[in-house]
């Protein structure tokens, strides 16, 4: 968890700068409610409280990133506590939980507050956003608004790797992205097998069916619009919400890329990778089970291959007049 802990940082360092102190100040609210609410929940359960465990602070991180930098403090802050209470504590904590916790609440409060949601300001080197608690000026439509809309959005090629274009403040880096996700695939903090067959989907979805004329434009499209990226890799390769075995690992990642590019083409929603990490969630332990079933099954097959195999060696067809006719050849040779 450290290792992502890290990661979320450097992406907050990106949110700062292009949107100045509001971004730290978004990120700080929803750690701090976070935490503090994650205390005292465990008090009331009289459960001892493991401050070792990055697991609420992890999900806070996730959270504040996938806000706009506009977003009211008032709702990151009731998004954090609804994360911790209905997220984590409500299934019974790390062991128990169905759902990704920030997914979770994220999910809830995009449709509560959908108008805030879909707005965004403007981000520029540098940036300083009013820290004040509300903003209404200078918002505007995000990137996957553009490439639902249009097929060539006006962001340049420079601007795609930078992040610099509208949508939430964390999600929209790919370069440090891709480098997080290259450093925690290379230290097993996330799921080789869940990452690279969740991403397969939509780079194959882009690929059949382009956004553009040019395929590697309409991947980068596919991979940047709806924060696909950030939230296959931190929310869809959260540790204690992937399936156990590789097989179910395979067809959670191929479900949850699945449902994320067919949410993507015919709802247009800002937020489509989070739905499918939700989904794919539901069907964890489903995963697991045929995932076992499957390897049994050709376990068993392989048995049953492996007896008849023997059996066919073991039986060797005699030919009773070559017997005979050989055992004669020897009596003369005698």
């Amino acid at each position: 968890m450290l290792s992502i802990f890290i990661c979320l940082c450097a992406l907050t360092f990106m949110a700062y700068f292009y949107y100045g102190t509001r971004a730290l100040y978004i990120v700080l609210i929803s750690l701090f409610v976070g935490i503090l609410s994650d205390i005292a929940l465990t008090a009331a359960c009289k459960r001892k409280y493991d401050f070792k465990d990055l697991s609420v602070p992890v999900s806070a991180l996730t959270l504040a990133l996938m806000m706009p930098a506009s977003v009211r403090y008032s709702v990151v802050a009731a998004a954090s506590f609804f994360m911790v209470i209905v997220g984590k504590h409500a299934f019974g904590s790390n062991k128990n939980l169905i759902f990704n916790p920030a997914a979770v609440s994220f999910g809830f409060f995009a449709i509560c507050f959908g108008e805030e949601m879909r707005l965004f300001p403007i981000p520029s080197f540098f940036g300083k956003l009013p820290v004040s608690s509300v903003i209404t000026d200078g918002l505007t439509n995000s990137f996957t608004y553009l490439v639902d809309s249009s097929t060539e959005p006006a962001v340049s090629d420079i601007d795609l790797l930078l992040g610099r274009f509208a949508g939430p403040m964390g999600t929209t880096h790919l370069i440090v992205i891709a480098v997080c996700a290259v450093s925690l695939l290379s230290l097993r903090a996330v799921s080789p097998i869940v990452f690279f067959s969740s991403i397969a989907v939509p780079v194959l979805g882009a690929v059949v069916s382009p956004y553009s004329s040019s395929v590697m434009t309409s991947v980068g499209f596919e991979l940047l619009s709806g924060s696909t990226v950030f939230c296959l890799l931190f929310m869809g390769c959260y540790p204690h919400n992937i399936p156990f075995t590789k097989g179910g690992r395979v067809l959670y990642g191929v479900f949850a890329g699945m449902f994320t590019v067919l949410y993507r083409r015919y709802s247009g929603s800002e937020y489509a990778a989070v739905y499918g990490v939700l989904l794919a969630n539901v069907f964890t332990l489903l995963f697991d089970d045929l995932a076992l079933h499957a390897a049994y099954g050709l376990k068993r097959a392989a048995e049953a291959a492996a007896v008849g195999l023997r059996k066919t060696k073991i039986y060797v067809p005699q030919d009773k007049s070559n017997q005979k006719a050989s055992e004669e050849l020897k009596t003369y040779e005698r």
